[in-house]
């Protein structure tokens, strides 16, 4: 069986769990985003987009599939057009049995400049957090100072943001209350219509009603531009438009994203926020060139950096690595969602208790509720519950939180929500003294579970004891009223461990800030269940379909980059629009909101270790100075590359629009560096921060500037990096540049860099003879040279990991005289002893993967497969003495260059029988030879 973990368009979800070096197949919480298989776009030509035109000039696709008719034997089914001044080209669905050399002739024919495979995207997974300490009105703006911003009197009003997600629920009174002009959500289109599926993604249904069935994209609105007064979102007044991307079920193709963009920026949009990605790392793939093209033209883009941060660093999200277009991290918010009920005594007290649900949410119950309080009750995780048979549905179960027995000294929430199944349906449980707030967590499986499983402080807890014992009855007055959140306090402002990590494979800084995402795992000790958590909750508030409960709690890097769009919104108002500014008003943007960012801490709790600028960017957007400082700066990002590419001198612009002059104090600040790579190759899955070595040098050409009013100044710095450090591990290093004005304002330039070669990142572990040949007997039958194969029963088999990106990889059959001096891109087949590339047959799934692959990632997963006996391109391997050559591009490699590839030979075999002739000695005995002696 092959066995595989590829790439694919995925935003936030997280693993569950992964050994390195385990041979493993799809994880459930992660989905599969294998390329379709079927569908590719291609881009054409300029030459090609001339021609592929009507009588009357406009742009169309019939030419291309003409020429596909015309030039080969190729049947395609067309998909979607892009007849756009971004991007001319047409994505089509090939039959199953087309094979690479199909794609090479297709991207052969005049007028095509490229083709891509077409990966699947799914929206996110939600996260669940926990947390401690004191209450308020639930905001998450005053963190990030939007709620400053809107004081000044800033609500995005008159800005256009473009939603490319599953919709939005227009008719929720938060957003609008209906759909077209006049309304906030102004317009917008269906691409794929309510009962698109995934497993048949070439049955479309568009229209133009965006309206949203599946959830995502309402939520994500609701966070750029609610309306609610309690809730508002960072942009209240800013009109939405609503490209729907999914149906009333998850999962969408790369070319409907594509097409989503391109319609949002031929719109008008003023800024287009989507929140999806992938993991493949590359900047020329469909999504990403996409959004480059559109930044370039002057619209504003924020991308989802993505949740894998359990992945380790160097796995930035595809969409986001267009340049030009914002990737926005995830950061943990100073507060969480948490509601309160009155509890009222006989005794003529009450109390105000705040209670914090396992699902994020307001319980569903308006009214007043009895209380039921057990007099010293045994401890629940002996599982012994202090009634017989079951509570009336509308009583409130009060128990202290248990410690003893299956829970252990942490405290599993699992075990006591299994011990209240069919005895309770809402349950306040207290906590431990010293302890206040925490959410609990657990996995719902059953019916019979408790409906609210929430906790409360000790303290209050007590006090509802206490008059219990003194004979007291006491009730609860709950209403049900969402939008009525409180604000827990939870530690301080720090980077959540699943916001994905950069830099890009090109060496830029992604993600460059990051926005409220929530969301904080917390993993009770010694409790698996724990983990299972990941898939149940989170911690941003926001708009929800009305069919679907109308709010809801959600977190991820999904919710950071809205947030950031209704920034953006509010900078653009607060110039007067887009237009007034220079040419590419999103790159002035861009830059705007970069250098704002304030710093976060690491996510490991640590009240000093700040996180890593490949992980936080800049930090926490700030969006008082975003719209109210004369002070900017060019560039907020540095790019310092690795030691190969390395760059060390720039020059640092500061722009003074205000009325008089300012001096401005410059320094440098070291972060923090990590270690990419492990002693074995693996790259890190959490990399420890390092402040006592590989921090870089910073010359700063002044350290003191002043800057007239209306008047531009300019200085340079020159980095030295770090060299104590082991460059084989390639170490990541990066920190801030500092101008600070006499006015008050602050700004920073984020750098980054890396400490070693990229060209030397090690896909394969060559020197640990990966990857590896088997015989038919699978692993552990590596086999000696002159293994006889016959295909019908028995074929060889190739083990191998990925533990670096690669453009390219590939098993082919060459001849067994074989060597690099014969190498020669792009193959032949029958020349330079190539035969073709090979393709693996995963019998479970009874679906064949045809080499070469093309943008992969690198992958936790191994891969083991048995050779088919067909080349990838459909014809059968006949008889004669081969190797099988495993290749893989270097970064920064060029494909005709030998010394740019990771090659891996095995032994020389037989297809046939041992009186099988030398393929290359004697007579050819297949037709490739004889193309070849031809």
């Amino acid at each position: 069986m092959f066995l595989t973990l590829a790439s694919g368009l995925v935003l936030s979800g997280l693993v569950l769990a992964q050994i390195q070096g385990e041979t493993t197949g799809l994880l459930p919480t992660e989905p599969s985003n294998v390329p379709l298989g079927t569908r590719y776009v291609v881009e054409f030509s300029e030459a090609g987009s001339a021609k592929f035109r009507t009588r009357d000039g406009s742009m169309n696709t019939d030419g291309f599939y003409q020429s596909v008719a015309q030039e080969t034997n190729i049947t395609t089914k067309p998909a979607l057009n892009f007849t756009s001044s971004i991007f001319h080209g047409a994505s089509f669905d090939l039959a199953n049995e087309s094979t690479a050399a199909d794609l090479e002739e297709i991207k052969a024919l005049p007028g095509v400049v490229n083709i891509w495979p077409v990966a699947t995207v799914y929206a996110s997974p939600q996260i669940e957090s926990t947390g401690v300490a004191n209450f308020s009105q639930w905001s998450p703006h005053v963190l990030t100072r939007v709620n400053e911003a809107h004081g000044l009197g800033y609500d995005g009003e008159g800005i256009i943001i473009a939603v490319v997600d599953s919709g939005i629920d227009y008719l929720h009174p938060s957003l609008g209350g209906g759909f077209g002009e006049g309304f906030k959500v102004q317009s917008g289109w269906d691409f794929v219509g309510d009962n698109y599926t995934i497993s048949s993604p070439d049955v479309l249904f568009p229209d133009d009603d965006p309206i949203d069935c599946l959830g995502h994209g309402t939520h994500v609105a609701g966070i750029a531009a609610s309306s609610n007064n309690n809730l508002p979102g960072v942009a209240p007044s800013a009109t939405l438009r609503a490209y729907k991307v999914f149906g009333c079920s998850d999962g969408t193709t790369e070319d409907v994203i594509a097409l989503a963009f391109i319609r949002a920026f031929e719109d008008g949009a003023d800024i287009i926020t989507a929140s999806l990605g992938s993991s493949q790392g590359f900047p020329e793939v469909l999504s990403a060139l996409v959004v480059t093209r559109i930044a370039s033209q002057g619209t504003f883009t924020s991308v989802a950096a993505g949740n894998s941060g359990a992945r380790g660093p160097f796995y930035s999200s595809s969409l986001g690595n267009g340049y030009g277009g914002l990737a926005v991290g995830s950061v943990q918010s100073t507060q969480e969602v948490a509601y309160s009920v009155v509890a009222k005594s006989t005794s003529g007290d009450s109390r105000t208790i705040v209670y914090l649900d396992a699902s994020a949410n307001n319980w569903n119950l308006t009214g007043v509720f009895p209380a039921h309080i057990p007099a010293n009750p045994p401890d629940i995780c002996s599982l012994e519950v202090p009634w017989d048979g079951a509570l009336p549905v509308d009583t409130i179960a009060v128990l202290p939180r248990g410690r003893a027995g299956l829970c252990g000294s942490g405290g599993t929430w699992q075990i006591m929500d299994s011990a209240l199944i069919d005895k309770a349906t809402w349950v306040f449980l207290y906590n431990w003294e010293n302890k206040t707030y925490e959410r609990p967590s657990r996995v719902l499986y059953r019916d019979g579970q408790p409906v609210g499983f929430a906790s409360i402080n000790y303290d209050d807890g007590i006090w509802l004891n206490n008059q219990s014992l003194s004979g007291e009855n006491v009730t609860f007055e709950l209403k049900y009223d969402p939008t009525a959140a409180v604000g827990v306090d939870y530690f301080t402002n720090m980077i959540n461990d699943f916001s994905s990590w950069g830099p890009t494979l090109d060496m830029r800084l992604k993600p460059e800030i990051s926005a409220p995402g929530e969301s904080k795992i917390h993993l009770a000790e010694n409790d698996a269940h724990e983990v299972l958590n990941w898939l149940a909750g989170g911690q941003i508030l926001s708009t929800w379909p009305i069919s679907k409960g109308s709010w809801a709690v959600l977190s991820g890097t999904s919710m950071a980059t809205p947030y950031l769009a209704g920034v953006a919104a509010l900078y653009y108002q607060s110039t007067g629009g887009r237009s007034t500014l220079d040419s590419n008003p999103a790159q002035v943007a861009h830059t705007r909101l970069v250098s704002s960012g304030s710093s976060v801490l690491h996510h490991n709790g640590s009240t000093t270790l700040q996180a890593h600028v490949g992980q936080a960017g800049a930090g926490l957007i700030d969006a008082l100075k975003v719209v109210s400082y004369n002070t900017s700066i060019s560039p907020a990002n540095i790019h310092l590359n690795d030691t190969d590419h390395f760059t060390g001198e720039h020059t640092i612009t500061i722009t003074n629009s205000g009325p008089g002059p300012v001096t401005y104090s410059i320094g440098h600040e070291s972060g923090p560096a990590s270690m990419t790579m492990n002693p074995v190759n693996w790259v890190g899955q959490d990399p420890i921060l390092k402040t006592e070595f590989g921090q870089a040098i910073a010359n700063l050409s002044v350290s003191e500037l002043t800057v007239p009013a209306g008047g531009k100044a300019s200085f340079d710095v020159v980095f030295t990096a770090p060299t104590d450090i082991d460059a084989s591990l390639l170490p990541i290093y990066g920190g801030f540049i500092h101008i600070v004005g006499d006015n008050g304002e602050a700004l920073k330039a984020t750098y980054l860099g890396v400490y070693g070669s990229l060209y030397n990142a090690k896909t394969w572990e060559l020197e640990r003879g990966v990857p590896v040949f088997f015989g038919a007997g699978g692993y552990g039958d590596t086999f000696e040279d002159g293994r006889v194969f016959d295909l019908s029963r028995a074929t060889p088999e190739v083990y191998y990991n990925l533990l670096w990106a690669t453009r390219e990889h590939s098993f082919d059959l060459v001849a067994s005289e074989w060597n690099e001096s014969d190498w020669a891109y792009p193959q032949v087949a029958g020349k330079n002893n190539w035969f073709g590339s090979l393709q693996f047959y995963d019998a479970l799934n009874e679906i064949y993967y045809p080499y070469p692959f093309k943008y992969y990632p690198r992958t936790l997963t191994t891969f083991q497969g048995a050779v088919s006996s067909n080349y990838s391109d459909g014809t059968p391997i006949l008889n004669g003495k081969y190797r099988i050559l495993g290749r893989a591009l270097k970064t920064y490699g060029e494909s005709g260059n030998p010394q740019d590839w990771q090659f891996r030979l095995s032994n020389w075999f037989i297809v046939g029988n041992n009186n099988t002739t030398n393929t290359t000695t004697s007579a050819p005995l297949n037709s490739r030879l004889e193309a070849a002696s031809s």
